[in-house]
Parts: C-alpha cells; structure tokens; sequence
C-alpha cells in the first residue's frame, strides 16, 4: 500500500539523497527521517509544505498519493492519437468536435440496393462502409456516450431505409449486446434483429449477400427473404437483461401477426394494405423465456397463434399450397400457421407445464387437420409439426419426474401408448420385467385390436379410437360384434399403411407413432431383419409385405378373430425379444467368466515379464508362458474354436490366409486380361511367405513347449532367441487387452 512514509522515502531515493542530507535541508535529525520512512512516526505539519516544495510535488499527492492530471492540448495531439483519447474517455463531444463521427466512422461510398419494403431488406440507399475497427475500439472502451451518437448518427444517415446490419456483419452480435445493455430498441430496430435467425454470420463484408432466408411476403406475394443470424448466446441476453432493458426486451419478443406499410405496400387504388412479417426466433424465444420461467409470453404467444388459426375460412374454390408456415397460392398468402416444435413442448413437460402441453398440443393437431383439408394441387406436407398423443404426453410427463424407481422409468421407456418398443425391451437385464412388460403390452397396434376384441374390452378400444382421431373404426365399434372382424380388418389396413396411401394420409399420427417404435422380423435362415416402413432407418419394408412374405396374401386373415396366423407371428416376434434378453444374459455371464479365466492365465505376463525371462536364460518358462498368454488371446479375445492350443492357432493362420492380398487380373491395355504380377510381386508373394514364416516358427514354439514336459520328444529345429523374440513381438502384437 502506498503511504505517506512510502512516498517520502521513495521520493529521497529518486533525488538520489540520504536520509543524512535530506536531514539536513529541513533542519531535522536522520533518525527522524528514519522514524518517518518506517512508519514509526510522521513528519509535523508544518513541515509538510516544505517537503512537498523540495520533491517538486503537490502537497496533494504528498499525503494521498493521488496525482493532478496532466493537462492534455486536444489541439496539439496527432489525430489518430488523439482519436484513441477521446474514445478511452468516452467523450463524445470532443468526438463530435474534432469530426470523427462523420469521417472517421465512414469511408468510401459503396452502392448495393435489394428490393425496398422490408425491415430487413437492405434498401435503395448507397451503403457508405463503416470503420469496422473504430466500432470495435468503442465496444471493447465500453465507449457508452460515443456509441450512442455513432448510432444516432448512422440512424440519420440511413433513415431506416435500409437493415444497417448489412453495414456491420462482423460485429453484429456485440453490437445487439451494446445495444440491450443501453436499451436503444430504436437501433436493435434498424438492425432488424427482430428478423434475424440463430446462427453465425462468418466472412461476411459490405456488398456480400447474406445466405440465410425466411419466407417473407412482399406485396402480398410469397418469396424468400435475405436475414442475418445472432448467436444463441446473444438472444439470451434479452432475457438475462429484461429488467434493465424493457424496450429492448419488448422489442424483441412482440408479436407481429400482421402490420401496415404505407410507403411500400399501398394497394393499386391507395389503400393500405396488411402484409405478414415473419421471424425464426418464435422458437428460440420461447425456449429462453421457458428457461427463465416467463410462461406469461409463452401464453401470449399461444393465444395469438390460436387467434390467426381460427380466424383462416378456407374458400370453397381456392386451391391453396402450405410451406411450414403459410397458407398461400400463386397470388396472395390467405393465412399463416404457427405451430409449436418439438424443443418448446419437451422444455414445457420437463417444467411440469402438462395442461398447457396439451392445449398447444390440440393447436398444432388442429393445424394438421386444417392443412389436410385444403383443397390443393401440391402435397401438404405436415411432417415439421410435432403432434403426440395425450397418453404420450402424460407418458413423457411421467418420465421428468425424480421420484421413479428404476423398473418404473425402463417401463416408461419401454413402452409408448399401449405398443413395446423392442430395442429398449432388449437392453434390460431383468427377465422378470421383460416378461412382464411383454404380457402386458402389444408388439403392433393390430395385435392391440384384436386383443381387444377378443376379450371383449370395447370401451377401452373405442377410447383409443376416439384419441386418435379413427372415426371410421369407432363408428364400426358402436355397431356391436357383427362388425368386430370388419373392425380387425380395418386396423390392418390402418396400422399396415405405406406412405402416401390415404389410410396412412389420415391417420398418419399413430402411424407414425408405430413407425418410430420400429418393428423388428427375423429371417433365421438369412439372419436378416425386416423393418417397419420408416422403423430405424434400416431396410424400410411395410409390415404387410413382411407377411406376404412369410405367408403369401394376408389379406384372409386380417379379419380373422380365431386362428390368425398374423396374431401368432406377432406373438412369436414378442417371445423372440425374450429369449434375446435371456441370452443376452448368458452371453454377458460367460463374457464375465471368460474374463476372469484370461486374467488367471494372462495376469502378470507382461512385455517386461517375458524379457526379464530372455536375460536370464530361462528360455523353457518363456515357451511355456507365451504358449499360455497367446492361448488365452485366442479362446478369449478371438474366440476361435478348437479342441487345444494347436487347432486354435491353426484357426488364426486360416484367418491370417483368408484376409491375405488374393492372386487377381489386370487389363493389359490390348483389351486382355492377365495375371497382374506387379500386385502379386509386391502383395501377394510377400503376405504368403509372411504368414508361412510365422506358421513355422509358432509350430516350433508349440512342439518345442510340449518337448519340456512330454517324455516324448518330437524332432524340432530349436529357435534361436532372435526367433523367440520375435515372436514376443507378434504374440503382443494381437493382444486386445494389454496389461500395464
């Protein structure tokens, strides 16, 4: 810490006096100097103006240390230097004054001009480049007051004409920041960062087109618009500075449903006319505002996207197209469809939001129906709206919770309104559970039915129609049992469907559903799987064509409630998921076991181990140990067959000659095909005689290690430790689990 006694003696030392001759110059003792360079008193007051006099300091800085500022000439300074100044002590009107603001922050005009009318379109205005590097000097200065007027100052000079995010790509995600931390919605509006999309804008320079669009309806007409991207962290700062920064806040997260522009979207007689904006970030928005538990603006938003759903009456004669958001034709947009994504409804359930889950739920549903029933020349497709079941929902709900057990959760998991899902059955390792979930549960929605059926369990069947929407089946229920077969036959035809019949057209939901679960069929004299159509993204074959297959024409037999040989088959998919737990359960117990077989053998048989035993001599123990340790690497890491060592090694030569460089032909360039013998020169030849030098010295070694402890000794040529090292060196090699 700098003191008064500190500075005293440092100021001596820097005049070069001792405490003797500063002493003498205020008439005092050295010991009082010394008292006061250590602390141990301080001079009188009255002595102080003399010792501040003779150092050439203030009496200021002699008691605080505290030091007059040097008068600065503003005038007399270099310009960049003085640049430099003025934004290290942010002060902007000294900025103003010496005209930085206008030529230093713009250089040579540059003209680049897009269609006009949008809030993010660049416009027709000449774009003048901005210093790129003086604004990052601001920035990183914290330069408030001189951001602030470089803002207002480009503000003017665009008058909104144009995005001036186009003029600072580089830096726009600093920017928006600067421009939370200040509240300035005027200049996150000139921006249009209400428009942009999560991203990164990477080497992007004035005049460069931005390669990210958004669809944008311009005079009432569908196209694509340019945007720029900000990063995720950025749109979170809104919401971490939404207290300090309102405007920003409520810039950023205000609907725009429909606004009016009347400049440029004046109808051909004058009127104003309503055009759409759109924006990306709905989605980004509502995840953060998740986050941060402002459920207000997710059921604002909600409210509003349910409002211009129903508000849409499809006209009778009007062929309409849909593309992820609008209603549109060749001439007009009639309506935009906002749904809610798969992120918002999973971030909402694992915050235990499940009603509003289901009332968004039916919102996005109802989009799905509404956009099936639009009369069009295009397909519809819905595939990008996420729609689940109530039972999904209260299932997914169930599996947030923290108070499940184990069983509880894998049940859970396991199993998806009502059907199994075979690839989490098979991961258990409780046969008890497994055998329990497949007793109880269904392998396909058709199975499902017909169980239902048989046993007569009709309202619950007829609940599950009603759910998901498969008004032709409920109708058919409430008829009685004269039409249970034809109610079976139907659920074949729904729950069979390829993509693009209507069946699947219209209940393409739960078909989906059954789709992602997977269906698995194993062909035993093949070993191949059949899938499900769309099941894991495997070989996609519909289920029916599977039992085509296996049975030939099914059709006979998809209304049958007695024998039905579907039914059996299905039953014999579900017990074959049991028996692959079972020996999935064996495998790993032998695995287990076969461990701790190699580990006795293996343990302690090391590199070092084996060449510790070289330099001593001990050649027979060598033998017999690398013998033992490349044994066990062949019953336990390769898992050859054989009887002993020497049917197992010979398994390992027959592997080495199966995946050796094969003898193969080349065009002679006459049109002739030869014997290539460049490529059995140099791969062939020489893999064959590799593998034979090791067969050789490896029937050496085993024949020399059953010479040691047989009294029947077999004529051997005896390998040289060269011969036994090397194969040290090969028996290491092939080792898959070396030990340290």
């Amino acid at each position: 810490m700098d003191t008064l006694n500190e500075r005293i003696k440092n100021l001596r030392k820097e005049k070069g006096w001792t405490q003797l001759q500063l002493a003498e110059k205020l008439n005092v003792t050295d010991k009082a100097v010394s008292k006061w360079e250590v602390g141990e008193a301080n001079p009188d007051l009255t002595l102080i103006v003399t010792i501040a006099s003779l150092f050439g300091v203030s009496i200021d800085y002699l008691l605080t240390g505290k030091k007059e500022e040097e008068k600065i000439s503003l005038d007399d300074m270099d310009s960049e230097k003085r640049m430099h100044y003025l934004i290290k002590k942010d002060d902007a009107d000294n900025f103003i004054k010496y005209g930085y603001l206008k030529s230093s922050n713009y250089g040579n005009r540059q003209s680049n001009s897009i269609y006009s009318g949008s809030p993010i379109r660049y416009g027709q205005s000449e774009l003048k480049p901005l210093n790129i590097s003086i604004w990052k000097e601001i920035l990183d200065a914290n330069a408030n007051k001189i951001f602030g007027k470089c803002c207002d100052s480009l503000l003017e000079e665009t008058k909104n004409d144009i995005s001036v995010a186009v003029l600072m790509t580089e830096i726009l995600d600093t920017v928006i920041k600067k421009c939370v931390d200040l509240d300035r919605d005027d200049f996150l509006k000139a921006l249009g960062t209400k428009y942009f999309r999560i991203g990164v804008n990477e080497g992007l320079r004035l005049g460069e087109r931005v390669t990210f669009h958004l669809p944008f309806v311009y005079k009432n007409k569908y196209e694509k618009q340019e945007t720029f991207a900000m990063n995720k962290d950025t749109l979170a700062y809104f919401f971490e500075k939404a207290a300090d920064s309102p405007k920003a806040f409520k810039y950023l997260t205000e609907l725009e449903i429909k606004t009016k522009n009347v400049q440029s979207q004046r109808g051909q007689y004058g009127v104003d006319r309503e055009y759409y904006t759109c924006t990306s970030l709905y989605n980004a928005i509502m995840l953060n505002a998740i986050k941060v538990g402002n459920y207000e603006l997710i059921c604002e938003y909600f409210k509003a996207f349910k409002e211009e759903v129903n508000a849409f009456e499809m006209q009778r004669d009007t062929f309409y197209n849909y593309s992820e958001t609008f209603i549109y034709n060749e001439w007009s947009i009639f309506a935009r469809f906002i749904h809610f994504s798969k992120e918002v409804i999973d971030a909402l359930i694992a915050k235990g939001k499940i009603d509003l889950v289901k009332e968004i739920m039916a919102h996005n549903k109802l989009i799905v129906d509404k956009v099936r029933n639009l009369r069009s020349s295009y397909t519809k497709n819905t595939s990008s709206i996420y729609v689940i079941t109530e039972a999904e929902i209260d299932r997914l709900a169930n599996l947030s919770r923290t108070d499940l057990t184990e069983d509880e959760k894998f049940k859970l998991q396991a199993v998806k309104n009502h059907i199994i899902v075979p690839s989490v059955l098979r991961s258990s390792r409780n046969q008890k559970l497994v055998r329990e979930i497949l007793d109880n549960n269904y392998y396909h929605y058709y199975e499902f039915v017909y169980d239902s059926l048989v046993k007569k369990n009709v309202k619950e069947l007829f609940k599950f129609c009603v759910d998901n929407n498969l008004d032709n089946m409920a109708s058919s229920l409430m008829m009685g049992e004269s039409r249970y077969s034809y109610v079976l036959s139907q659920a074949w035809s729904i729950f069979s469907s390829a993509e693009g019949s209507a069946e699947y057209e219209r209940n393409k939901l739960i078909i989906e559903a059954q789709n992602k679960i997977g269906l698995e069929l194993k062909d035993n004299n093949r070993s191949r799987k059949y899938y499900y159509s769309y099941g894991n993204g495997n070989q996609e074959i519909p289920y029916m064509e599977i039992f085509t297959r296996q049975y030939g024409d099914v059709s006979k037999y998809t209304g049958e409630l007695g024998e039905n040989p579907i039914i059996k088959r299905i039953k014999e998919l579900k017990e074959a998921i049991y028996t692959d737990v079972i020996n999935s359960i064996a495998a790993e117990k032998k695995a287990k076991e076969d461990e701790i077989a190699r580990e006795k053998v293996a343990k302690g048989l090391t590199k070092s181990y084996f060449e510790d035993l070289m330099s001593r001599g001990e050649t027979e123990l060598f033998m017999i140990k690398l013998c033992a340790l490349q044994d066990a690497i062949f019953m336990y890491d390769y898992h050859y067959d054989g009887e002993d060592y020497s049917e197992r090694l010979n398994a390992h030569f027959k592997e080495l000659e199966d995946c050796a460089p094969k003898s193969r032909q080349c065009d002679d360039g006459l049109g002739y095909m030869v014997d290539d013998t460049e490529w059995e020169n140099s791969e062939v030849i020489p893999a064959k005689n590799r593998i034979n030098h090791l067969r050789d010295l490896f029937y050496r070694l085993r024949v020399s290690r059953n010479n040691i402890s047989h009294p029947k000794k077999e004529n051997v040529k005896e390998l040289t430790n060269s011969e036994l090292i090397e194969c040290l060196e090969y028996v290491f090699s092939i080792n898959r689990k070396m030990e340290d």
